[in-house]
């Protein structure tokens, strides 16, 4: 996921809406990045308001009128990581459910959480829904979560900077 967010990056694109429902599974078993509908070109660097999964937002996209670039992306990425090695949403209000689990909706006061909930910047550490899960994850959720999106480092320096990718 990250190698193909890199390769939208290095085209000046931002996906925009990175989430588990967005990546399918090859015949190879290789994950595949899905759903461009909230794509942008990097010059075009004005997101509309209310486009993308809301759970899924960066601190930043909580705005009237948002200036994006590929950090949006690489949140989104943290939301995916945590989503998969925790079994749980980083930022979830709640929600109305279906019968096979689904969230269907959010209502007005869910909305309001879930931002509030992104904008503190907190959620539940990763080793306490997930017992097994490796000091390397954790770091990597927790820089990836980089508040500031100024800091927050891009997924090619990630990649090949950081232990979790490098198998270390």
């Amino acid at each position: 996921i990250a190698k193909a967010l890199i390769h939208c990056h290095k085209q000046r694109i931002v996906h925009g809406d990175v989430k588990v429902d967005n990546v399918l599974v090859g015949d190879d078993g290789e994950p595949l990045l899905c759903d461009f509908g909230c794509a942008r070109v990097l010059h075009d660097n004005l997101f509309p308001n209310g486009q993308g999964t809301r759970i899924n937002w960066a601190p930043e996209m909580f705005g009237e009128r948002v200036t994006i670039n590929e950090k949006i992306d690489v949140w989104g990425l943290g939301v995916i990581a945590y989503e998969l090695l925790t079994g749980h949403m980083p930022f979830d209000a709640g929600g109305t459910v279906s019968d096979d689990d689904v969230v269907i909706t959010h209502s007005l006061e869910d909305r309001k959480l879930i931002m509030a909930r992104v904008l503190s910047g907190k959620y539940i550490p990763p080793q306490k829904l997930n017992k097994n899960i490796s000091e390397e994850a954790i770091d990597l959720i927790t820089t990836l979560f980089t508040f500031d999106p100024k800091q927050r480092p891009s997924l090619q320096h990630l990649l090949k900077t950081h232990p979790f990718f490098l198998g270390k």
